[in-house]
């Protein structure tokens, strides 16, 4: 790598979040909708679970009161 990254990379401030994972291993993503999203967004998410490593479709209409803040929580206990 050039001397530029590793400067780059030093002065990242998320460089202490992703410091102790494996390289190989994808980051882990949540991807949800509005609860009442149509049936295109959820085949949408579903593609863009296909398509994207280390991410989880977590469906909000299953879980009436499954607000961002909560959702944030969620994710967090669960790695993402």
């Amino acid at each position: 790598m050039a001397p530029e990254t590793f400067a780059d990379i030093d002065l990242d401030p998320f460089t202490s979040y992703l410091s102790d994972r494996d390289p190989n291993t994808p980051p882990k993503a949540p991807i949800t909708t509005f609860p009442k999203a149509t049936k295109v967004t959820y085949n949408f998410c579903e593609e863009l679970v296909d398509v994207s490593p280390g991410t989880k479709f977590v469906s909000r209409k299953k879980r009436r009161g499954f607000e961002m803040g909560r959702i944030a929580g969620w994710a967090a206990d669960r790695g993402y």
